[in-house]
């Protein structure tokens, strides 16, 4: 089955609606939207936390290495880092057929 963006939801989640047309740039990591969490959505010891919507490359089907969206949630710890800075954790799980491109990293 290919990817086919008209079977997104259209109303439901307005944050996640992405003119592929008009929003994408062709540029890795640019950001496309970001709205901050409140209350039960903020993760457990996190100062600020915003959802994210940028831009990726995907891996589906003939869709490989195209512009697409991708979601994320980038959080702020509430304690200040001693001397040496905070690491920065990116996990990217495995959706669909492509395992292979699964990336975590601490930095």
């Amino acid at each position: 089955m290919e990817y086919n963006p008209d079977l997104e939801p259209k109303d439901e989640y307005p944050f996640y609606q992405v003119d592929f047309g008009t929003e994408l740039t062709g540029q890795h990591g640019t950001l496309i939207r970001y709205e901050p969490l409140t209350g039960h959505a903020v993760p457990g010891k996190a100062s600020t936390a915003y959802r994210v919507i940028y831009e990726s490359t995907s891996g589906i089907g003939d869709q490989i290495d195209k512009p697409m969206p991708v979601s994320g949630i980038i959080a702020f710890p509430a304690e200040s880092a001693s001397e040496d800075p905070w690491p920065v954790l990116s996990w990217c799980p495995s959706w669909g057929r492509s395992p292979d491109r699964r990336k975590s990293t601490i930095r």
